[in-house]
Order: C-alpha cells, then sequence, then structure tokens
C-alpha cells in the first residue's frame, strides 16, 4: 500500500525531458522518495512508502485523484490551460485541505496558472492569479537565447526573510547549509506575483523570500515582492505553499545551471519543499530513525562530548535526515509526546528545562549545539535511565 505525491500539470506542460518539462525536477523528488522509503523500512512499525503520481490537468481530474487515491501531499503546476477546475474539484480540495492535506502551487505571469489553480480554497488567495508581468532585474546579455529570453545562465537572486519564529531565522524552506539559506533561484525573465500578504481565516501566513523585480506596468520601477509564502493551519496540520512562477522548476530554467555552484541550492529548496508538504507523522518517523542512524556507530553514554562529533558528521553523511532535523528542531523541544519526558530527564540531569528551551531561541546556540543536546536526551530516552 502506498500514499502518493500528487503532481498535476497543464496539458502544455509535460514530465519529459522537453523544455517545458519538469523531469528534472521528478528525478529529484524521486530520488528523495527512495531514500525516505529506505529510512521507513528501518523502523519497527510498518508504514506506507511515498510514490509520486504525475498526471495531466483535465476538470474533474483532482477530484478524482482525491477520491481514488491516498495522497499524502498535492503539488500543482499551472500554466496555459483554458478549462477550469470544476465545482467538484474545487470542493474536493477544499475537503482534502480542512482534513489536514498540504499542497504547492505555481503558476505564471498575467493568468498563466489561474485556471488550475486560481479558485481553490486557500490558494486563491495566497497567490495573484491575474495581474501585469514581474521582471527580473537581469540585464538581457545574461540570458542563453535573448530572442526568447526563457532561460537565463545567471541565477535569480532572492532574500530569505529572516523572521520566522521566535529564533529570528529562516524559514526551513529557505535552508541550504547550517548557517547559510537558499539565496538563489532558477531565474527567468518574466514571472507571476503573490502580491501583498493576506489574511486568510486563521491561518499563520509568512513570506519566506522576496526578490527585487520590476514591474511592467509601471515603467519596470525596482520593487521588493515576496516569491514564496507559506501558510500554516496549526490544529489540524494542514499546509499551503504557493509560488511566484513555474520556471523555478522546468527543465529550460534548471538546465542552465546543472553545472554551476547554484545548482546546489535550486536541489536543496526542493528537498526542503518534499520535507515540508509530507504529512507530520513521516516526519516524526524520519526523526526517530535519524537519532538511531546518528547514534549507531558511538557508546556516547561514556562519552558525552562525542556527542558534538556526531552532529557534525551528520551534517556530512545525512543531509536528507539533517534538513528533517534542522525544521523539526527549530520549532523547539522534539520527538513527538517524549517532549515532556525529555524536559523532567533534563532536570533530573541538572539542566533547567526552561532555560534549555530559551536557550534554543537565541542565535549563541548553533544547529550542531541544538542536535547535540538532542542526541544527548534522546539516548537517554530511549536507555530508560535517569
Amino acid at each position: 500500500m502506498s500514499k502518493y505525491i500528487l503532481m498535476m500539470v497543464d496539458k502544455n506542460v509535460s514530465f519529459a525531458a522537453a523544455e517545458k518539462g519538469l523531469s528534472q525536477f521528478c528525478e529529484h523528488v524521486d530520488r528523495l522518495l527512495d531514500e525516505i522509503n529506505c529510512y521507513l523500512t528501518t523502523d519497527s512499525a510498518e508504514h506506507e512508502h511515498l510514490q509520486r503520481r504525475s498526471v495531466h490537468f483535465a476538470p474533474d481530474s483532482l477530484h478524482a485523484e482525491l477520491g481514488n487515491h491516498q495522497i499524502a501531499a498535492v503539488m500543482l503546476f499551472g500554466h496555459n490551460t483554458k478549462l477550469p477546475a470544476s465545482n467538484l474539484d474545487k470542493a474536493a480540495f477544499e475537503t482534502y485541505v480542512k482534513s489536514g492535506g498540504r499542497a504547492f502551487a505555481t503558476g505564471d505571469h498575467a493568468w498563466l496558472g489561474s485556471h488550475i489553480a486560481g479558485e481553490l480554497y486557500g490558494i486563491s488567495v495566497l497567490r495573484k492569479w491575474s495581474g501585469p508581468d514581474i521582471k527580473t532585474m537581469v540585464t538581457n546579455d545574461t540570458r542563453i537565447r535573448p530572442s526568447l529570453g526563457e532561460e537565463d545562465a545567471f541565477p535569480k537572486a532572492i532574500y530569505p526573510n529572516w523572521s520566522w519564529g521566535p529564533q529570528r531565522r529562516v524559514h526551513p524552506l529557505m535552508d541550504y547549509e547550517p548557517g547559510l539559506p537558499i539565496c538563489f533561484l532558477p531565474d527567468h525573465a518574466h514571472e507571476g506575483a503573490l502580491g501583498p500578504q493576506p489574511c486568510f481565516e486563521q491561518w499563520s501566513i509568512h513570506d519566506v523570500a522576496h526578490a527585487v523585480v520590476r514591474i511592467a506596468s509601471d515603467c519596470y520601477k525596482p520593487v521588493v515582492v515576496p516569491v514564496i509564502r507559506i501558510a500554516q493551519e496549526n490544529p489540524r496540520g494542514a499546509r499551503l505553499i504557493v509560488d511566484s512562477t513555474i520556471h523555478h522548476w522546468l527543465n529550460e530554467n534548471w538546465t542552465p545551471l546543472r553545472d554551476t555552484s547554484y545548482f546546489k541550492q535550486v536541489k536543496a529548496v526542493t528537498t526542503n519543499l518534499l520535507i515540508q508538504l509530507i504529512p507530520e507523522h513521516y516526519l516524526e518517523i524520519l526523526e526517530r530513525v535519524a537519532a538511531r542512524l546518528l547514534l549507531r556507530d558511538a557508546n556516547l553514554r561514556e562519552d558525552p562530548e562525542a556527542y558534538k562529533l556526531v552532529a557534525h558528521r551528520a551534517l556530512a553523511e545525512q543531509p536528507l535526515l539533517w534538513r528533517v532535523m534542522r525544521e523539526r528542531l527549530k520549532a523547539g523541544p522534539i520527538l513527538g509526546g517524549c517532549q515532556l519526558r525529555l524536559q523532567e530527564k533534563a532536570e533530573r540531569r541538572g539542566l533547567d528545562p526552561v532555560k534549555w528551551k530559551d536557550d534554543r531561541l537565541t542565535e549563541t546556540r548553533n544547529f550542531e549545539d541544538d542536535l547535540a543536546e538532542f542526541l544527548f536526551l534522546y539516548t537517554e530516552e530511549a536507555h530508560n535511565t535517569d
């Protein structure tokens, strides 16, 4: 039995190796899913594996997919179709999200993408689905094919928002390496817009990155605009992510960067996006697996200082698990239902659990400190010792 990451695209976007295709993006997602599924098999319980399911959009197709398959996450890549989502599609998507579902949606400039996602619950207000083109501030001579202007040899600089959470750090979606955020995305001559940050019911909304662009309708005046936005409905765990353009993910925009150092950041944001979309219980499983794998080679109970070395090794050897742990640790004390017991053990070990939590909110603590402390407390919990 499997659960699916549903990828749905417009008819003029393919999953093959075409310029307006997602084959490189899908290849990276498939590798990540294979890795996650390998980790799932190491857990003591049986779990449904995750697989990618690729579908071309047509009216009623979203309703059919959500009704006939176990969907773990939805990814919508809108572009040039003029066949709108049906009322059945809209109702099925709203039910999916209100039951805790997670989804990503993007389009392009003007109205492109609006028919597939522009009227869906939540997605419709988080992104602008019509309006003037936005031009990225890159000179023409950087484009590989100036006559078409679809590809660019240089990536677009983005500016992560350093105001997420009580730690005032970048959102996990923008994590590149410890202490370093993602600062580039594939570039494109024109793209869509998210617009000002909206209010949507009781959801928490955060603009995770911005870019400097030119507004075509205002004499190409340079302005700072959000390019990626995330919305969280905390009680049920629902999550919606929107992006300014499909060109952040297409082959024609990935290919010019493949042999550059920037491509590592492109793959990193893809990994982070998948981690943000998969259901919470999968993250809890990966969290447990990560702790066991990171502790497998050393008797750390005999040498507490070794936790720092294990944490350092984890960053190099387990990049996917590192990103899972990073996302979890940023939220504060973790390990699911063990939080209270871990804090109690911290107190019995002579650590002030309140101060321990408050210390996480300062910039003086780095990720290796957080990870080392987590591993220490996890070992105490795993061995059921005081």
